[in-house]
């Protein structure tokens, strides 16, 4: 019995609901929400805070660039991998990102809620793009191993750091405007930068 059968929910129902969870992965959006925060860090003189963010997703961004480089560059998918995820990746790097800049606003054991919301919406995110047929479960997984990696350098980065004088309602009201805007409105052909490079390698090679 298939996961359809199993709720009752019709095909195209299923597939809408994880389109709309997909999109939380765009990079059309969360590039964006991420430079917000970064700017507001900023404002705040959190620059350590705010360089850090930055430069966790934008290395993280590079690094799966040159993944998804080196897989495309093989014939046949190695280990079931032909390109990883990038929704996984950055949903995983800039929702965790962000969980890491707003935990220490948060008390005792509730520290751990923003970094726990993080991970289940990336993970929900990754399990959307099996269900869509964009990828392997195996391309999603490294996705999403790459993306928590930074956001683990960047927590490791932000240790013993005191806590950016943060608005939690300001911080929300700043991402919320934009999300309603920029969701679902384009998007960002990564997949046809990188054929591009490995078609432009094969002439080296």
């Amino acid at each position: 019995m298939d996961w359809v059968s199993f709720t009752g929910t019709s095909p195209n129902m299923l597939r809408k609901v994880n389109i709309l969870i997909t999109h939380l992965g765009d990079g059309a959006l969360l590039f964006p929400l991420m430079f917000i925060l970064a700017a507001y860090l900023a404002v705040l003189k959190s620059y350590r805070a705010a360089l850090g963010l930055v430069l966790a997703v934008g290395a993280c961004g590079v690094v799966m660039v040159g993944l998804k480089v080196f897989f495309l560059s093989f014939q046949q998918p190695v280990f079931d991998i032909r390109s990883p995820s990038g929704h996984a990746t950055m949903a995983a790097v800039v929702w965790g990102g962000m969980a890491v800049v707003l935990a220490p606003h948060f008390a005792h054991w509730r520290r751990f809620l923003p970094l726990a919301a993080a991970f289940s919406l990336s993970f929900a995110i990754a399990v959307t793009r099996v269900f869509l047929r964009a990828h392997t479960f195996a391309e999603v997984f490294l996705g999403l191993a790459v993306g928590w990696g930074f956001v683990g350098l960047y927590a490791l980065a932000m240790r013993g750091q005191p806590k950016a004088p943060l608005r939690l309602w300001l911080v929300f009201l700043l991402l919320f405007v934009p999300f309603i805007f920029l969701y679902d409105s384009y998007y960002i052909p990564v997949e046809v930068f990188v054929a591009e490079i490995v078609d432009r390698l094969k002439l080296f090679f």
